[in-house]
């Protein structure tokens, strides 16, 4: 999580997440160089993916995924 969260947080990339988590929203993808996510609100869940190992797969609760976002310095 924090590789992703390294190489793939801009403020472009924060603003969505937080748009996202304020709204009713069900789906949103993120795609970076290496690192991408989705996020399921139905499911509760964000799915962290390694573009380079695609069996390394994180789920990670929306709520955690969000509240790391939120708590993150883009770079």
């Amino acid at each position: 999580m924090d590789r992703f969260l390294q190489d793939t947080l801009t403020p472009r990339v924060r603003e969505a997440v937080i748009a996202f988590a304020e709204s009713d929203v069900g789906y949103l993808e993120i795609t970076g160089d290496v690192y991408s996510a989705e996020l399921f609100r139905a499911d509760g869940v964000a799915v962290v993916l390694d573009e380079l190992d695609p069996d390394a797969e994180m789920r990670v609760p929306l709520e955690d995924f969000v509240r790391l976002v939120r708590g993150r310095t883009p770079r």
